[in-house]
Protein backbone atom coordinates (compact mmCIF):
# COMPACT_ATOMS: atom_id res chain seq x y z
CA UNK A 1 0.00 0.00 0.00
CA UNK A 2 1.26 3.55 -0.89
CA UNK A 3 2.15 6.39 1.94
CA UNK A 4 -1.00 8.04 0.09
CA UNK A 5 -3.27 5.11 0.83
CA UNK A 6 -2.02 4.62 3.96
CA UNK A 7 -2.51 7.78 4.98
CA UNK A 8 -6.05 8.12 3.46
CA UNK A 9 -7.24 5.28 5.07
CA UNK A 10 -5.81 6.52 8.34
CA UNK A 11 -7.52 9.75 7.82
CA UNK A 12 -10.73 8.02 7.33
CA UNK A 13 -10.01 5.69 10.68
CA UNK A 14 -9.70 8.84 12.84
CA UNK A 15 -12.75 10.47 11.55
CA UNK A 16 -14.98 6.96 11.86
CA UNK A 17 -13.62 7.61 15.54
CA UNK A 18 -14.23 10.57 16.34
CA UNK A 19 -17.72 10.47 14.80
CA UNK A 20 -18.87 7.72 17.00
CA UNK A 21 -17.48 9.72 20.06
CA UNK A 22 -19.67 12.98 18.54
CA UNK A 23 -22.64 11.00 17.79
CA UNK A 24 -22.83 9.62 21.11
CA UNK A 25 -21.62 12.88 23.25
CA UNK A 26 -22.68 15.64 21.08
CA UNK A 27 -19.98 17.46 23.14
CA UNK A 28 -18.29 20.43 20.71
CA UNK A 29 -14.96 19.53 21.24
CA UNK A 30 -15.41 16.11 20.02
CA UNK A 31 -17.60 17.51 17.12
CA UNK A 32 -14.75 20.06 16.57
CA UNK A 33 -12.43 16.90 16.17
CA UNK A 34 -14.90 15.77 13.38
CA UNK A 35 -14.95 19.29 11.32
CA UNK A 36 -11.15 18.89 11.48
CA UNK A 37 -10.93 15.31 9.89
CA UNK A 38 -13.48 16.05 7.22
CA UNK A 39 -11.11 19.47 6.54
CA UNK A 40 -8.16 17.00 5.99
CA UNK A 41 -10.22 14.54 3.98
CA UNK A 42 -11.86 17.49 1.94
CA UNK A 43 -8.17 18.65 1.84
CA UNK A 44 -6.71 15.35 -0.06
CA UNK A 45 -9.63 15.24 -2.14
CA UNK A 46 -8.64 18.49 -3.57
CA UNK A 47 -5.56 18.55 -3.66
CA UNK A 48 -4.48 14.86 -4.76
CA UNK A 49 -7.03 13.97 -6.47
CA UNK A 50 -7.33 16.29 -8.98
CA UNK A 51 -3.45 15.71 -10.11
CA UNK A 52 -3.22 16.15 -13.98
CA UNK A 53 -7.14 16.47 -13.95
CA UNK A 54 -8.31 13.90 -12.09
CA UNK A 55 -12.17 14.30 -11.45
CA UNK A 56 -13.57 14.90 -7.78
CA UNK A 57 -15.46 12.03 -6.18
CA UNK A 58 -18.72 14.13 -5.92
CA UNK A 59 -20.30 10.92 -3.95
CA UNK A 60 -23.03 10.66 -1.36
CA UNK A 61 -21.01 10.61 1.33
CA UNK A 62 -19.09 14.37 0.51
CA UNK A 63 -22.68 15.80 0.30
CA UNK A 64 -23.32 14.09 3.87
CA UNK A 65 -19.78 15.15 5.32
CA UNK A 66 -20.47 18.91 4.38
CA UNK A 67 -23.72 18.91 6.08
CA UNK A 68 -22.29 17.65 9.07
CA UNK A 69 -19.29 19.99 8.51
CA UNK A 70 -21.55 22.65 7.41
CA UNK A 71 -23.91 22.12 10.82
CA UNK A 72 -21.16 22.05 13.28
CA UNK A 73 -19.37 25.32 11.65
CA UNK A 74 -22.83 27.45 12.22
CA UNK A 75 -22.48 26.37 15.83
CA UNK A 76 -19.32 26.67 16.60
CA UNK A 77 -19.69 30.96 14.99
CA UNK A 78 -22.39 31.42 17.45
CA UNK A 79 -20.38 30.69 20.28
CA UNK A 80 -17.24 32.10 19.46
CA UNK A 81 -19.63 35.89 19.02
CA UNK A 82 -20.85 34.01 22.23
CA UNK A 83 -16.74 33.69 24.13
CA UNK A 84 -16.47 37.34 22.33
CA UNK A 85 -19.53 39.27 23.98
CA UNK A 86 -18.73 37.34 27.73
CA UNK A 87 -15.25 38.58 28.09
CA UNK A 88 -16.16 42.43 26.71
CA UNK A 89 -19.89 43.32 27.57
CA UNK A 90 -22.02 40.80 29.73
CA UNK A 91 -25.41 42.54 28.89
CA UNK A 92 -25.05 43.01 25.66
CA UNK A 93 -24.21 39.00 25.79
CA UNK A 94 -26.93 38.55 27.43
CA UNK A 95 -29.38 40.34 24.60
CA UNK A 96 -27.19 38.79 22.18
CA UNK A 97 -28.19 35.15 23.45
CA UNK A 98 -31.79 35.61 23.65
CA UNK A 99 -31.85 36.94 20.37
CA UNK A 100 -30.56 33.85 19.01
CA UNK A 101 -31.19 31.43 21.24
CA UNK A 102 -34.29 29.49 19.00
CA UNK A 103 -31.59 29.85 16.09
CA UNK A 104 -29.02 28.25 18.52
CA UNK A 105 -31.30 25.56 19.53
CA UNK A 106 -32.51 24.99 15.72
CA UNK A 107 -28.84 24.56 14.96
CA UNK A 108 -27.89 21.86 17.41
CA UNK A 109 -30.69 19.88 16.04
CA UNK A 110 -29.73 19.94 12.05
CA UNK A 111 -26.63 19.05 13.60
CA UNK A 112 -28.38 16.15 15.43
CA UNK A 113 -30.17 15.26 12.37
CA UNK A 114 -27.08 14.93 9.95
CA UNK A 115 -24.76 13.13 12.38
CA UNK A 116 -27.83 10.63 12.05
CA UNK A 117 -27.79 10.49 8.60
CA UNK A 118 -23.98 9.42 8.19
CA UNK A 119 -23.76 5.69 7.27
CA UNK A 120 -20.67 4.08 8.15
CA UNK A 121 -21.17 1.36 5.91
CA UNK A 122 -21.64 3.43 3.19
CA UNK A 123 -19.03 5.80 3.70
CA UNK A 124 -16.49 2.78 3.80
CA UNK A 125 -18.22 1.77 0.19
CA UNK A 126 -17.75 4.82 -1.47
CA UNK A 127 -14.30 5.33 -0.10
CA UNK A 128 -13.32 2.19 -1.97
CA UNK A 129 -12.85 3.30 -5.90
CA UNK A 130 -10.86 6.59 -4.03
CA UNK A 131 -8.03 4.38 -2.16
CA UNK A 132 -7.82 2.22 -5.42
CA UNK A 133 -6.85 5.82 -7.31
CA UNK A 134 -4.86 6.59 -4.53
CA UNK A 135 -2.29 3.36 -5.03
CA UNK A 136 -1.26 4.77 -7.86
CA UNK A 137 0.09 8.37 -6.51
CA UNK A 138 3.38 8.28 -4.80
CA UNK A 139 5.38 11.41 -2.54
CA UNK A 140 6.98 12.45 -5.71
CA UNK A 141 3.07 13.21 -7.72
CA UNK A 142 1.86 15.13 -4.36
CA UNK A 143 4.96 17.21 -4.20
CA UNK A 144 4.85 18.08 -7.88
CA UNK A 145 1.07 19.31 -7.30
CA UNK A 146 1.27 20.88 -3.77
CA UNK A 147 4.43 23.35 -5.45
CA UNK A 148 1.83 24.27 -8.66
CA UNK A 149 -1.19 24.71 -5.93
CA UNK A 150 0.74 26.66 -4.12
CA UNK A 151 2.43 28.92 -6.04
CA UNK A 152 -0.51 29.62 -7.93
CA UNK A 153 -2.47 30.49 -5.13
CA UNK A 154 0.30 32.58 -3.43
CA UNK A 155 0.08 34.49 -7.25
CA UNK A 156 -3.76 34.98 -7.04
CA UNK A 157 -3.15 36.47 -3.51
CA UNK A 158 -0.71 38.78 -4.70
CA UNK A 159 -3.53 40.08 -7.15
CA UNK A 160 -6.24 40.03 -4.55
CA UNK A 161 -3.99 41.96 -1.60
CA UNK A 162 -4.70 45.09 -3.62
CA UNK A 163 -8.29 45.00 -2.88
CA UNK A 164 -7.99 43.48 0.84
CA UNK A 165 -9.82 46.85 2.27
CA UNK A 166 -12.83 45.53 0.78
CA UNK A 167 -14.45 43.00 3.21
CA UNK A 168 -15.39 40.58 1.11
CA UNK A 169 -11.84 40.05 -0.81
CA UNK A 170 -10.74 40.16 2.16
CA UNK A 171 -12.79 36.56 3.23
CA UNK A 172 -11.25 35.25 -0.19
CA UNK A 173 -7.64 35.60 0.89
CA UNK A 174 -8.63 34.04 4.45
CA UNK A 175 -10.00 31.34 2.18
CA UNK A 176 -6.71 30.91 0.09
CA UNK A 177 -4.53 30.93 2.72
CA UNK A 178 -6.39 28.10 4.42
CA UNK A 179 -6.19 26.47 1.59
CA UNK A 180 -2.52 27.07 1.22
CA UNK A 181 -2.14 26.03 5.27
CA UNK A 182 -3.82 22.83 4.19
CA UNK A 183 -2.01 21.63 1.69
CA UNK A 184 1.56 22.32 3.59
CA UNK A 185 -0.01 19.96 6.54
CA UNK A 186 -0.69 17.35 3.82
CA UNK A 187 3.05 17.65 3.27
CA UNK A 188 3.98 17.54 6.37
CA UNK A 189 2.53 14.37 7.69
CA UNK A 190 3.52 12.71 4.65
CA UNK A 191 6.92 13.61 5.88
CA UNK A 192 7.49 15.68 2.16
CA UNK A 193 9.97 18.21 2.32
CA UNK A 194 8.12 20.68 0.01
CA UNK A 195 9.42 23.77 -1.64
CA UNK A 196 7.32 25.74 0.76
CA UNK A 197 7.39 23.47 3.81
CA UNK A 198 9.11 26.83 5.62
CA UNK A 199 6.24 29.27 4.68
CA UNK A 200 3.85 26.93 7.10
CA UNK A 201 5.14 28.36 10.47
CA UNK A 202 4.56 31.96 8.63
CA UNK A 203 1.08 31.31 7.89
CA UNK A 204 -0.32 29.91 11.19
CA UNK A 205 -0.34 33.84 12.75
CA UNK A 206 -1.48 35.51 10.05
CA UNK A 207 -4.33 33.15 9.49
CA UNK A 208 -4.94 33.36 12.67
CA UNK A 209 -5.18 37.57 12.47
CA UNK A 210 -7.74 37.32 9.42
CA UNK A 211 -9.45 34.62 11.54
CA UNK A 212 -9.87 37.10 14.41
CA UNK A 213 -10.76 39.96 11.85
CA UNK A 214 -13.37 37.33 10.47
CA UNK A 215 -14.86 36.71 13.71
CA UNK A 216 -15.32 40.25 14.43
CA UNK A 217 -16.55 40.91 11.16
CA UNK A 218 -19.79 38.16 10.98
CA UNK A 219 -20.21 39.18 14.85
CA UNK A 220 -20.61 43.46 14.10
CA UNK A 221 -22.73 42.13 11.21
CA UNK A 222 -25.23 40.10 14.03
CA UNK A 223 -24.97 42.68 15.77
CA UNK A 224 -26.26 45.84 13.63
CA UNK A 225 -28.96 43.28 12.80
CA UNK A 226 -29.89 42.81 16.50
CA UNK A 227 -29.66 46.67 16.40
CA UNK A 228 -32.65 46.70 14.01
CA UNK A 229 -34.34 44.54 15.50
CA UNK A 230 -34.56 45.82 19.07
CA UNK A 231 -37.43 48.19 20.67
CA UNK A 232 -36.44 48.60 24.03
CA UNK A 233 -34.60 51.47 24.42
CA UNK A 234 -32.42 50.42 27.51
CA UNK A 235 -30.73 47.48 25.60
CA UNK A 236 -30.63 49.54 21.94
CA UNK A 237 -27.90 51.63 24.03
CA UNK A 238 -26.09 48.57 25.33
CA UNK A 239 -25.90 47.67 21.52
CA UNK A 240 -25.50 50.66 20.12
CA UNK A 241 -22.40 51.13 22.62
CA UNK A 242 -20.79 48.00 21.97
CA UNK A 243 -21.18 47.81 18.32
CA UNK A 244 -19.44 51.22 17.96
CA UNK A 245 -16.59 49.87 19.80
CA UNK A 246 -16.37 46.65 17.96
CA UNK A 247 -16.07 48.03 14.88
CA UNK A 248 -13.48 49.69 15.58
CA UNK A 249 -11.47 46.79 16.93
CA UNK A 250 -12.41 45.18 13.48
CA UNK A 251 -11.15 48.25 11.66
CA UNK A 252 -7.97 47.93 13.59
CA UNK A 253 -6.89 44.51 13.10
CA UNK A 254 -8.03 44.72 9.51
CA UNK A 255 -5.87 47.87 9.30
CA UNK A 256 -3.03 45.90 10.46
CA UNK A 257 -3.38 42.68 8.35
CA UNK A 258 -3.69 45.01 5.03
CA UNK A 259 -0.52 46.85 6.11
CA UNK A 260 1.69 45.03 7.25
CA UNK A 261 0.82 41.19 7.72
CA UNK A 262 0.15 40.19 4.18
CA UNK A 263 2.87 42.24 2.61
CA UNK A 264 5.47 40.40 4.89
CA UNK A 265 4.35 37.12 3.37
CA UNK A 266 3.25 38.15 -0.34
Amino acid sequence: MSTLSTYHKNLFTTFFDTFELARNSSSMRDIHKVRVSIKKIKSLNDLVLQYKNRKKYNTGYNKVLKNVFQSAGRIREQQIHLKLLQKTDKKVFEIYFKHIHKEYKNNLHLLGNSLRLVSVDQLKAENKPIEKKLKKLGKEHINEHVSSYVYNKLMLIGILKKYAHIDEVLHDIRTEFRTIRDALILCKELGIDSAYSALLEELNPLIDTIGTWHDYNVLNASLAELKANTKKKKDLKHIEKHLKNSLQKEQKIKSKIINKEIGLLI
